[in-house]
């Protein structure tokens, strides 16, 4: 069985023995002319979709990220990655529009923001994203981190103390819920983020779609599968 992979920040995938995946945080391309190289070579995702082997993560400067994804596009790179969190769906949608690339050859993934786990919320949220790509679908929708908070608003909610304040739901119950979307054709594919090799073998034994996430320490290179 193949593995659905997930794509965080800006990746490089590079096979290793036993069929895994060795990722490799790239700085932010400035200079693209390599690129087109790079990003012919892709992997093969559980759902027969292909992910590129090389994308463009988007982060918090929005005003860059229009005429940077726009860039990367034009220049060959068909992954890009980006987040709810990170408030630059907007200009990310904009930049994949200003390319003239057909949304067809672009592999666009964004991920779930840990307030909106609850699986009442999931659907709407994902409809949030859709609206700001100004997208029917992401080719792959992920959980940001293993971890709930507090429903509502505030993505960062704390009590008095300043403690944060967690979530009623699990991460369990919102893959189910990621499971369910899937079957409404807004994303393609599901996957996580920043998930351990222990939380991922709880998704493996109490959810029916695999998946695999890949954890990076600070220099970017994976540390555990």
């Amino acid at each position: 069985m193949s593995l659905n992979l997930q794509a965080s920040i800006m990746w490089r995938l590079k096979p290793i023995r036993g069929g895994q995946v060795l990722l490799r945080n790239a700085q932010v391309y400035r200079n693209f002319s390599q690129t087109s190289r790079r990003s012919a070579r892709s992997f093969e995702l559980n759902t027969g979709a292909r992910i590129p082997a090389t994308g463009l993560g988007t982060f918090q400067d929005a005003n860059a990220q229009e005429d940077t994804v726009c860039k990367a596009l034009q220049r060959g790179l068909r992954l890009i990655d980006t987040a709810r969190v990170y408030d630059v769906e907007r200009q990310v949608g904009k930049g994949i529009k200003r390319s003239g690339v057909g949304r067809s050859e672009i592999f666009v993934a964004t991920k779930l923001w840990c307030s909106e786990f609850h699986p009442e919320d999931v659907e709407r949220a994902l409809d949030n994203s859709l609206h700001e790509l100004d997208t029917d679908y992401v080719d792959l929708f992920m959980m940001h981190y293993p971890c709930t908070f507090a429903r509502g608003a505030e993505r960062f909610p704390r009590d008095s103390d300043g403690r944060m304040i967690h979530g009623k739901t699990t991460f369990v119950d919102t893959w189910k819920a990621l499971e369910a979307v899937v079957k409404t054709g807004k994303a393609k594919a599901i996957g996580v983020s920043n998930f351990s090799k222990g939380e991922i073998q709880t998704l493996l034994e109490k959810c029916s779609t695999v998946c695999t996430s890949l954890v990076h320490s600070g220099s970017g290179r994976v540390d555990k599968i």
